[in-house]
């Protein structure tokens, strides 16, 4: 038996098979005569074991360990292997992957649009489509300047000290002038104008159908070419053996620890196993940090150059890898006096507020903590929030106005949000119809007239505010229904997590 350490343990058996696992232990039983046996404990997989005279044990370069029992354990040390995290055993910072995952944020593509979580915008002849029969996403172009953008709203929260991972499916295109991109990516904050190049990011991309990884920040990029990466070109030749086919899907892979210097790794997930291609590391070698920001929306876009193709997005999942600490700053948002319509026929809505992040200051996370009312009158009042694009338009006194729109909202003092309460603008309503599908929480006043209503916490919702990559902002919409003429006023308390 031939036994290797690379990143991982590798081991082989006689017949010339290559095995790889993860190696959680070895154990030696001498079996008399010269006789070992050598119990392999993998992670995840049964025990399997090897037996065999002690001659028969040799390193990958031929080398023997020994004709004795004791001299193959003192060669291979001891029975305790030590792990080489550095491998996909190990996380972005280096420690063994034992922890359980969270979830930040999770799309697949099995029906509508998800207008709520990503934003599309197109140039040229480019065009977006939903693929139902493959739950997929297909961005296509056909011509010259031509191009297609998919992006999320929100970006997502990098919590210090926690390595993030990252899990992209889809397809890069192969064609001549044709470029692609998929991975965490932004444009320009505040200078966004067609064709909304990327101005930050970690990223994977196709160009002429060669193939690059890329950090970029504030518009200047590393890319390094698939022939030039440092673990494995996966061209056949690495320790993987995988040669890529970039005209089928894949499963993209990346992680990172930002605390702005920290390791970034680019790979790809093979049938159950993630093979990583190529890290870039900064600590000790860079003067500054490698990336403006590390919370980063999800982008997939194509390019035309004068070539076209299409590329497909499937699935997005986004971990922390050792939970989430929601810490933050709070911030309570309070109503003057409210007019509720009578809305016993189900025709209107009264907005009260609108809450969204400042145009210049995206990066933040939102998250809606508690909301309770005071209500003057015995009739019943039901509550919502909604969360819609910044082109949903709601009625000021009979004029229709898009969210991005709104007259009169404040940055709040301190924060990244910005407030638009309704009570100063006059009746505001909004057809039920139009809003309720974009509805993510809700709850009923019934309190007595003059006496405050009971808190209602809004559930733990993955949803939150953004901008999209025309700048277009997302925004809570908060909006009430009486069962008869009402007035109330409200508190809102929601957290800016950091």
């Amino acid at each position: 038996m031939i036994l290797e350490r690379i990143n991982d343990l590798v081991y082989f058996n006689n017949s010339g098979i290559r095995h790889y696992t993860h190696i959680s232990r070895l154990d030696f039983v001498d079996l008399g005569n010269n006789k070992i046996k050598v119990l392999i404990r993998p992670f995840n997989t049964d025990l399997v074991y090897w037996e065999g005279q002690s001659s028969e044990i040799t390193d990958i370069n031929g080398n023997s360990y020994g004709n004795t029992v004791l001299d193959v354990i003192s060669g291979l040390g001891s029975s305790n292997v030590s792990i080489n995290t550095n491998g996909a055993i190990g996380d972005a910072f280096g420690r063994l992957r034992i922890s359980e995952p969270y979830s930040i944020f999770d799309s697949k593509e099995l029906d509508g649009s998800a207008s709520r979580i990503w934003t599309d915008v197109t140039g040229g002849t480019g065009s977006i489509s939903k693929s139902d029969p493959n739950s997929a996403v297909s961005l296509s172009v056909a011509a010259d300047g031509d191009f297609a953008i998919r992006q999320t709203f929100q970006r997502f929260n990098y919590q210090a000290g926690k390595s993030q991972f990252v899990l992209l499916t889809g397809s890069l295109p192969t064609a001549n002038n044709v470029n692609s991109r998929i991975g965490l990516i932004e444009g320009e904050v505040g200078a966004e104008a067609s064709p909304y190049n990327i101005y930050n990011g970690i990223f994977f991309s196709s160009i002429n159908g060669a193939v690059y990884v890329n950090i970029m920040k504030n518009g200047s990029n590393t890319a390094v070419i698939q022939s030039s990466w440092n673990i494995d070109k996966m061209n056949g030749s690495g320790p993987s053996g995988v040669t890529l086919d970039f005209t089928k899907v894949q499963i993209f892979v990346i992680d990172f620890e930002w605390l702005g210097v920290g390791r970034v790794r680019f790979g790809f997930n093979i049938d159950g196993v993630t093979h990583y291609c190529h890290q870039i590391v900064h600590a000790n070698l860079i003067t500054s940090t490698y990336t403006k920001t590390p919370n980063l929306p999800v982008r997939y876009e194509i390019r035309s150059t004068g070539g076209a193709d299409s590329m497909q997005k499937i699935c997005v999942s986004i971990m922390s890898e050792g939970g989430v600490d929601q810490s933050g700053i709070t911030h309570i948002g309070s109503s003057a006096l409210n007019t509720l319509a009578d809305n016993t026929a189900g025709t209107n809505n009264t907005v009260m507020a609108v809450i969204r992040l400042q145009s210049d200051r995206p990066y933040s996370t939102l998250r809606l903590l508690s909301f309770s009312g005071l209500l003057f009158s015995d009739t019943p009042v039901r509550w919502s929030i909604a969360l819609v694009a910044g082109n949903f338009q709601i009625s000021i006194n009979g004029t229709p106005t898009a969210i991005d729109d709104l007259a009169g909202s404040v940055d709040l003092t301190g924060a990244t949000i910005n407030f638009w309460e309704a009570a100063a603008a006059g009746t505001d309503t909004v057809l039920e119809a139009d809003i309720s599908p974009y509805t993510i929480e809700e709850g009923f006043l019934a309190g007595s007239k003059n006496a405050p209503a009971a808190a209602i916490a809004p559930a733990d919702n993955l949803l939150t505010v953004g901008q999209c990559s025309t700048g277009c902002r997302s925004a809570f919409v908060i909006y009430a229904q009486a069962y008869g003429a009402n007035t109330m006023r409200y508190a809102l308390k929601f957290k800016e997590v950091i």
